[in-house]
């Protein structure tokens, strides 16, 4: 199949839209890995953090232990964390499917001052994992990297081993993933290329990144494109998992219907007459995404070194012209759309200005929203030219948050503004993405 011109051609356009350093793209095709290129400051092996894409290598080490008869998935995590918040009635599943009711440790788009500091990961747990549940556990989902936490402790306490050990041995090694290591706490900062940021289009900066014990088996992993697409051909040809495995692991959750369901470590999705399981990462400096069709044996990856880049944009538009016809499922829209465009406007002022009570703030974005970063926002704003329209495109929730996306046209681009707010209506985080 001839899409190499056009996969060319969206990753140039994206990396000049986004002000990327680098992203680098890989696609299967017909259950082969078909393209592999890399674009910027990257070569065809350059190692990113890929996120939470980590998750379902996660969901790879249970499911192998399953296998092995060392666990169940429901077996009540009270079996190795009996003080975990109703830890009698969540299960192994719960975790892998954002069904636990576990409120998330890590529900911004930024790293908060908390991040910064080095922590073990039963700490993020004892914490995280002994508040008031958000609801019942298998009453409802809510993302939560707190229960990724836990299933990597699981792991620990199952096999003896560390848990980037034992995902270093089953996993990645068997799946010839050979540019591809387990990175909490971090190795040497030359092993993986430098992440950046873009506060609100003001200029490129060095990120910093989150500290030991943060990303752990929610994010810890990092890798590169040509491996994440080795992966996906493993997948499809039940190289490490079993057809039957992956069937369980891309089952998703029962729940009433949405654009997206959680299966273990993943989201299904139907794309026009496809069904696709799919993935996207975010930590301090980078961003990621995966989309996977199974039954068409085609995949699509995308990691760039900038965490402002939309990563999913440009994985679906590619996808496409993968598998004609694959168009994304239309996301949940705000139940009152003009609320949510006027408050992207008001906040758009205050950032322009500077004007910001730290009372409408979180203390946690009040603290992340320092003088340089507001300066890099009011240019980055005043650059982009006047607000001519806004128009809310979609909504949910996110640790217990409102969170909203408004599409922004300004004089001189477009981007989208994603923000989050409180029950009692502060701000939490507020981001504007270029569109690629």
């Amino acid at each position: 199949m001839d899409f190499e011109r056009q996969f060319d051609r969206i990753a140039q356009r994206a990396l000049q839209s986004a002000a990327a350093p680098s992203l680098s793209i890989a696609a299967t095709y017909d259950g082969r890995v078909a393209y592999c290129k890399a674009f910027g400051d990257a070569a065809p092996h350059t190692v990113y953090g890929i996120a939470s894409i980590t998750k379902q290598f996660t969901a790879a080490c249970i499911l192998l232990l399953v296998r092995a008869g060392k666990l169940s998935l429901d077996d009540p995590v009270a079996k190795w964390f009996p003080r975990v918040t109703a830890a009698d009635r969540i299960r192994v599943h719960h975790l892998l499917t954002h069904t636990s009711g576990l409120p998330d440790y890590y529900p911004l788009g930024f790293a908060d001052e908390e991040k910064l500091h080095a922590i073990a990961p039963e700490a993020v747990v004892e914490k995280y994992g002994t508040q008031r549940l958000q609801f019942e556990p298998g009453s409802a989902w809510s993302y939560s990297n707190t229960g990724f936490h836990l299933l990597g402790l699981i792991v620990e306490r199952v096999t003896g081993d560390r848990f980037g050990d034992f995902l270093t041995q089953a996993v990645l090694v068997p799946s010839g993933m050979t540019h591809s290591f387990f990175n909490d706490p971090p190795r040497d900062a030359r092993a993986v290329v430098q992440g950046y940021t873009r506060y609100c289009l003001g200029p490129l900066r060095e990120a910093p990144s989150e500290r030991a014990g943060w990303t752990y088996a929610s994010g810890g992993i990092a890798s590169s494109a040509e491996d994440l697409a080795r992966w996906h051909v493993g997948l499809m040809n039940a190289e490490l998992l079993r057809a039957g495995e992956l069937a369980i692991m891309t089952q998703h959750a029962a729940l009433p219907a949405g654009p997206s369901l959680p299966a273990l470590g993943w989201f299904c999705e139907q794309r026009g007459k496809f069904r696709v399981i799919q993935h996207s990462g975010g930590v301090a400096g980078f961003a990621s995404q995966v989309i996977v069709a199974p039954g068409s044996r085609c995949s699509v990856v995308v990691l760039a070194n900038g965490d402002h880049v939309q990563t999913g944009a440009i994985a679906s538009e590619l996808f496409e012209h993968l598998l004609p016809g694959a168009k994304p499922p239309p996301p949940n829209a705000p139940t009152h759309p003009h609320d949510a465009e006027n408050a992207a406007r008001n906040w758009i002022d205050m950032l322009v200005s500077g004007t910001a009570p730290p009372d409408r703030l979180t203390p946690e974005f009040h603290a992340f929203l320092s003088d340089i970063r507001r300066g890099d926002a009011s240019a980055g704003v005043r650059a982009a030219g006047d607000l001519l329209d806004v128009a809310a495109v979609a909504a949910g929730e996110r640790g217990g948050m409102d969170w909203f996306r408004v599409r922004c046209e300004f004089a001189q681009l477009r981007a989208d503004a994603v923000f989050r707010q409180t029950g009692d209506g502060r701000l939490a985080e507020f981001m504007l993405y270029p569109i690629p």
